[in-house]
């Protein structure tokens, strides 16, 4: 009998390397800025970084913040105030926001994309043991398909959803509902893995199976990860066994 059980997994940070991404994404998007205005921008390249979520080393993301676990029209409106907030008019700012996010996503094509220790493995593990598996994730569907595609990742997944496809992003779970209509999905027996809080949520908001959160960086479990079933630090076969046999 085929299993009947689902994985959905988050892409940046659970997938693929987060910071590798979205920092030099981030530092797109200010060049764009800077290239794009008549006048000097006040905001240094850090400045700007650090407002969407960069830490202060240049190296590592908050991974509350909006630069994490945000969609790419949040950043976008988040940009567009940014700029608001220093002299320019809405209109303006909106329309060198999205151009910004545009340059940056083709910026992003090029970047050296790096897999998290062990998604290689642990994705064929599944799919040799017939789970059934698909990503959602907060970014563009057309640059999750892009960048899975380049890390040769994109054939274990039955589906590459991303926000642009719903009304609401994660965590509101209507990403879970058009992968479940699409395919005849039984969410309740479906286990999301995720590096967020905002994954976490998005399982209990569609009543997920379970919620399993990567936490490769050390993050303080209690303060980021509340809403996490389940606390992992690497993919290893504890974590394969977890999910064939629903253990723990």
């Amino acid at each position: 009998m085929p299993n009947d059980k689902w994985v959905f997994f988050d892409k940046d940070g659970t997938l693929i390397d987060l910071f590798s991404i979205w920092i030099p994404w981030s530092k797109s998007v200010y060049l764009y800025i800077t290239n794009s205005l008549e006048e000097p921008f006040p905001l240094s390249e850090r400045e700007f970084i650090m407002k969407l979520g960069v830490n202060e080393d240049e190296m590592s993301i908050d991974i509350t913040s909006p630069l994490a676990i945000g969609s790419i029209l949040e950043s976008q409106i988040i940009t567009a105030f940014i700029l608001y907030e220093n002299g320019i008019r809405w209109d303006q700012a909106m329309t060198i926001a999205k151009g910004a996010m545009d340059f940056a996503n083709e910026q992003k094509k090029v970047l050296e994309v790096k897999l998290l220790p062990g998604v290689y493995e642990l994705l064929r593990q599944l799919k040799a043991n017939g789970i059934k598996m698909g990503v959602v994730t907060a970014d563009i569907t057309s640059n999750a398909v892009y960048m899975l595609e380049k890390v040769q990742l994109s054939h274990f997944f039955d589906f590459i959803y991303g926000s642009d496809l719903v009304e609401n992003s994660k965590p509101s779970p209507d990403l879970a509902y058009l992968a479940a209509e699409r395919h005849h999905i039984n969410l309740s027996k479906v286990i999301m893995i995720g590096d967020s809080n905002a994954d976490m949520r998005f399982a209990k908001n569609a009543r997920l199976l379970q919620g399993i959160c990567i936490n490769c960086n050390g993050q303080n479990h209690s303060n980021n990860f509340p809403d996490a079933d389940v606390i992992i630090e690497k993919y290893d076969h504890k974590l394969v066994n977890r999910i064939l046999g629903n253990e723990g």
